[in-house]
């Protein structure tokens, strides 16, 4: 599966603190969060059942700002919250690639490829094991990434 994002991709921020409250995001990182989840979803098939485990590349591109681990992390919270994947823990995304090209034009590509467990068949649509939350990927099943799409 193949998804982008158009726009800067905001670093993921850490919470701040204000004095004697609950902590809060910066607006700007709130506001780019929104927007990338909103071009998520509108990017999803109709039936689109959220990946428990999966390998992702996302390539950034654009103007070198901030660090590549809290531009990586924004667009995995993004994918999460607009449930494109189950959760970004190194259980349901043993994978990552990130890659950053600088240019003129801002955004990011996204590749995720379903982690298919050993006792699942490629050419089924159902799996006959269910992953739990808490367990997206066993220490001892061994995986290959497959492409969700055809």
């Amino acid at each position: 599966m193949e998804l982008q994002l158009s726009g800067r991709v905001v670093p993921k921020a850490r919470p701040r603190m204000a004095r004697g409250k609950v902590p809060f995001l910066p607006k700007p990182y709130k506001l780019w969060k929104e927007d990338a989840i909103h071009q998520l979803q509108l990017q999803l098939p109709w039936a689109f059942r959220t990946i428990e485990t999966a390998s992702i590349e996302i390539e950034i591109f654009g103007q070198a700002r901030g660090d590549l681990d809290n531009l990586a992390g924004a667009v995995l919270d993004a994918l999460v919250q607009a449930r494109v994947i189950h959760d970004d823990r190194v259980n349901c995304v043993p994978r990552l690639l990130i890659t950053f090209t600088p240019g003129p034009e801002s955004g990011a590509n996204i590749k995720i490829m379903r982690e298919i467990l050993p006792n699942e068949s490629l050419t089924s649509k159902t799996s006959t094991k269910k992953t739990t939350v808490a367990n997206c990927r066993t220490k001892n099943n061994a995986q290959r990434p497959v492409d969700l799409c055809p």
